[in-house]
């Protein structure tokens, strides 16, 4: 059996766990594709380092027109299918970053800040939805997970970034209603901190985006998952369901 899956290229970067243990077809997606000076990783460097059947394909996730383009190319690649979406992209970090060292309430930022937030990462996400379903619901099968935050439950960083993580629980748990009867998963995760090459420095000892990867692996490869369809997981919750011993000081956050 090959899966089809599609990931978005952040915070979990697709290993060679993820590829070979379960024989998927990768599709991993970002701005970046080769490496360069001015941004940490790039998806031609995290192909490689998974091998085998992850395919880098570049995609602003600001553009609706490029998402579109990347189903399409899925969908004709591989008959229609998708089997798994795993929507995790995000490009407001350097401005969270920014905005938090720096104390700014929400009225001490321009309006624009809601955009930077949560255009790449609210409204992106949604779309993906769209197009993901399209090939999904036909096929009477499928699971999508959302990638949010603890920032959906409770404050974190600043107003648009908990609007946009609680808004985004909400596209989760609404899409698991719609889809539900055609077999289709919905449901959100929560990391906490993750040692991203952007973030390696600022939480030293916290969860690394391989153990991110490997707790979805293990969720989206269960028979059941459909019972938690429209749930918010914490992936503290996953390493002990699925006995994910890992070597980490604390869940951050």
């Amino acid at each position: 059996l090959k899966l089809r899956l599609k990931f978005e290229f952040s915070a979990i970067r697709i290993n060679t766990y993820v590829v070979n243990r379960k024989n998927c077809f990768v599709y991993i997606t970002g701005r970046t594709l080769k490496k360069n000076d001015n941004v940490p990783g790039s998806l031609e460097d995290t192909a490689a380092e998974a091998g085998v059947n992850c395919i880098p394909v570049q995609c602003d996730h600001s553009k609706p027109e490029e998402i579109k383009s990347l189903f399409e190319r899925i969908s004709k690649d591989n008959n229609g299918r998708l089997d798994i979406l795993v929507n995790n992209c995000f490009s407001a970090a350097n401005a969270l970053i920014e905005g938090f060292e720096k104390k700014k309430n929400f009225f001490q930022l321009e309006p624009e800040f809601w955009d930077t937030v949560n255009n790449v990462g609210l409204r992106a996400h949604y779309i993906a939805n769209v197009y993901a379903a399209r090939l999904m619901a036909p096929a009477n099968k499928g699971v999508i997970v959302h990638i949010s935050s603890i920032g959906g439950d409770k404050y974190l960083f600043n107003v648009a970034y908990g609007a946009g993580k609680a808004a985004l629980d909400r596209i989760s748990s609404d899409c698991a209603h719609e889809l539900r009867e055609y077999n289709v998963t919905s449901l959100a995760v929560y990391p906490g901190a993750v040692t991203t090459e952007l973030a390696s420095e600022l939480y030293k000892g916290a969860e690394s985006p391989e153990m991110v990867g490997k707790s979805i692996t293990s969720l989206v490869s269960d028979s059941e998952i459909f019972k938690h369809s429209g749930k918010i997981l914490l992936t503290k919750e996953l390493y002990k369901m699925y006995n994910l011993n890992f070597d980490y000081k604390e869940y951050i956050f």
